[in-house]
């Protein structure tokens, strides 16, 4: 499992005395960030847009290796930007050897990063899921402050009652992580997920306001060709419903049939459903990470249950964003509430079209068809 890392120049760490050839230690307290998901990429810099010059910075990134490029170019100033892909668990006990060269590969990683760091300020931004940063979370609680801006705001039910698979998944957990886990369901997952006792380590609740004014310091700029550019982010999926070709069909063919250009952000890894490709339309690379796009221009942001929409709508609160669930079936209405739930806790703002018609009236109240004076948020 290769790890990425960057490390800041020597001279970052040290420098030399004006009166000695004696280098000066950099003695300013640590900041260790953990990029956990690519929807934290803009708290993250967030964090060492305020941190940078009276921290030293190192920023781990868990699971998402693709960003280890981006955040090494837009934080130059961190001391390492270290990037850790996550491993591939079966929980199941059937597999006690790869249960344990699992174990081994947590160890290691503790003891190789984080052994002997004290005083540090420690940022994470999810006490749910994500296990392999909770064994690092533990261990770091023992002399360190942990900062916690939980930014899932779905409701999470502890397990009250366990299946025997249920069961061993926890002790594997418990036993990986080295703390006591527990588990939990949400709406929109079908299955148990792990959940960190923040509490049982100290870990202090903290908020990180995300600014337009910082993120224009690292977004890349995508030019609108006209004042009715839309991005569509799209992705390939069948937990959409089977009627999902023929609707996002019929939301292409309406936003060109009114003279809108179309710009097509594809998943990272999925890419986009090919069916699109029959239609008159603009592309972004998929690999772009849509934290950082600027989209002085559009006019309006689309996606169906993304994340994106709520990063975008954080970083550029004029803008209109509109979700698109509500015209797809998902495997249940519980699920879709869950991601209604899950996409209004990350920002209260999006706004969700039931068909073409509501979309269109939407995109109507964008910033670029009214008069001044007239207010520029979607109601």
């Amino acid at each position: 499992m290769p790890i990425l890392e960057q490390s800041a120049p020597d001279e970052m760490r040290t420098v030399l005395s004006r009166d000695s050839a004696e280098p000066i230690i950099d003695t300013r307290p640590l900041a260790i960030v953990f990029c956990q998901a690519s929807m934290q990429t803009q708290y993250v810099l967030s964090v060492y847009a305020k941190k940078r010059q009276t921290h030293r910075i190192r920023i781990y990134i868990i699971g998402v290796t693709s960003l280890h490029r981006i955040l090494r170019r837009c934080c130059p100033d961190s001391e390492r930007v270290i990037s850790i892909p996550y491993p591939k668990l079966s929980t199941s006990t059937r597999n006690p050897l790869h249960i344990f060269r699992t174990k081994q590969l947590v160890s290691d990683l503790i003891r190789t990063h984080f052994e002997g760091i004290n005083d540090a300020e420690v940022y994470y931004w999810e006490n749910y899921f994500d296990w392999f940063t909770f064994s690092f979370l533990s261990g770091l609680s023992n002399s360190n402050k942990l900062l916690c801006c939980q930014l899932d705001k779905s409701t999470f039910t502890p397990l009250t009652s366990k299946s025997i698979m249920e069961r061993l998944t926890l002790f594997v957990y418990k036993y990986l992580t080295g703390c006591p886990v527990t588990l939990v369901r949400t709406k929109r997952m079908s299955y148990s997920i792990p959940h960190f006792p923040a509490e049982r380590y100290g870990v202090k609740n903290c908020e990180v306001t995300v600014s337009p004014e910082t993120m224009s310091m690292f977004q890349e700029s995508v030019s609108a060709p006209s004042k009715k550019s839309i991005l569509l982010f799209e992705v390939p999926s069948p937990r959409h419903g089977c009627e999902y070709e023929g609707k996002m069909r019929s939301v292409i063919e309406a936003l060109l049939e009114h003279g809108y250009t179309v710009f097509v952000k594809g998943h990272p890894r999925l890419g986009y459903s090919a069916f699109l490709d029959e239609y008159s339309l603009q592309y972004l690379e998929s690999s772009l990470p849509a934290e950082l796009l600027s989209l002085k221009g559009f006019c309006g942001v689309l996606g169906v249950a993304t994340t994106c929409l709520a990063t975008i709508k954080t970083a550029n609160p004029n803008l209109p964003v509109i979700s698109l669930l509500d015209m797809f079936s998902l495997e249940s209405q519980v699920e879709k509430e869950g991601f209604r739930e899950y996409l209004t806790g990350l920002n209260p703002n999006i706004h969700f079209a039931s068909d073409v018609q509501s979309l269109l009236r939407a995109l109507g109240r964008s910033p670029s068809h009214l008069p001044a004076g007239t207010p520029k948020e979607v109601e």
